[in-house]
């Protein structure tokens, strides 16, 4: 674990987690808790196949939000990718730059910075920001074959576009592409069986954990965070894979408890994100 830009998980005990949890949070500046509006309706379970949610999940997300750099140019890439994991994906130099852009948005924010500081303070990580933003890019652009014959996959594009493999929706953990389907008509939100709440009516975005259908396939559990910024998401979805990969790892969010399950997916001794989602119990 000590090749550049690496770094074992032994640094970081459980109290740590949460203190930098809630260090990113208090630093989350793209944070748009305050600007959208749910409209949760029906509770319903696991993989039920039945709508009994006949509107959108999303009420309204405010204008403004659509103006901020980091979903401007988050949104930039959700043209490049192509949901079957089984097809080579084409990743050309445009689509590369517009990666590095995003990272180096994400790279620049408060949430980031302290990200690095910390688990450079504690050893986890070794390198200049540089190279954080380097491991930040490999890690979560590198391509992988998810369908074990093509390189038609990324843990970016897992989690924060989704996927369609095998008849069922994979990964798409973003609240943020979500609701840019939804507008789109693409997707339909069947209902819901667990929220989180970060702070009084979500003054600090919270989750949902639910059931919908992207143009028809069916995504029996999902989860995501809604109204965090992308890199408060990035940034606990990569400490939680460096300190506590293939496990729940437990952090906490304006107090709330949140336990983030990450998946590594190791090709050639580089480690990726094979998928990285939050869940609210441990």
């Amino acid at each position: 674990d000590e090749e550049c830009g690496g770094g074992g998980g032994g640094g970081m005990s459980n109290e740590d987690l949460i203190v930098l949890s809630e260090m990113l949070l208090s630093d989350d500046a793209n944070n748009v808790g305050g600007k959208i509006e749910l409209n949760l309706q029906c509770t319903t379970n696991n993989g039920n196949p039945q709508d009994c949610s006949p509107a959108p999940l999303f009420t309204s997300v405010d204008p403004s939000v659509m103006e901020m750099p980091i979903y401007v140019k988050l949104a930039a890439l959700y043209d490049n990718y192509n949901v079957s994991p089984g097809v080579v994906e084409d990743h050309t130099e445009e689509e590369k730059m517009e990666e590095m852009a995003l990272i180096e948005e994400m790279a620049s924010t408060a949430v980031m910075k302290t990200t690095y500081q910390f688990l450079t303070d504690k050893g986890v990580f070794t390198g200049t920001e540089e190279d954080w933003q380097r491991h930040l890019y490999d890690t979560w652009f590198g391509m992988y074959d998810r369908a074990k014959t093509t390189l038609g996959s990324s843990g970016f594009e897992h989690v924060f576009i989704g996927e369609i493999k095998k008849g069922s929706v994979s990964g798409f953990h973003n609240w943020f592409h979500w609701y840019t389907l939804e507008q789109a008509g693409e997707l339909n939100y069947l209902g819901y069986w667990e929220t989180a709440e970060f702070g009084p009516d979500m003054e600090y975005g919270g989750g949902i954990s639910f059931t919908y259908t992207w143009n028809g396939t069916q995504k029996p559990y999902g989860s995501m965070f809604v109204a965090t910024s992308p890199e408060l998401e990035m940034a606990l979805y990569t400490t939680c894979l460096m300190t506590r990969p293939d496990a729940k790892c437990h952090v906490t969010l304006a107090g709330r408890d949140v336990y983030i399950q990450t998946w590594k997916e190791t090709v050639g001794g580089n480690i990726f994100v094979g998928s990285s989602y939050p869940d609210w119990a441990p």
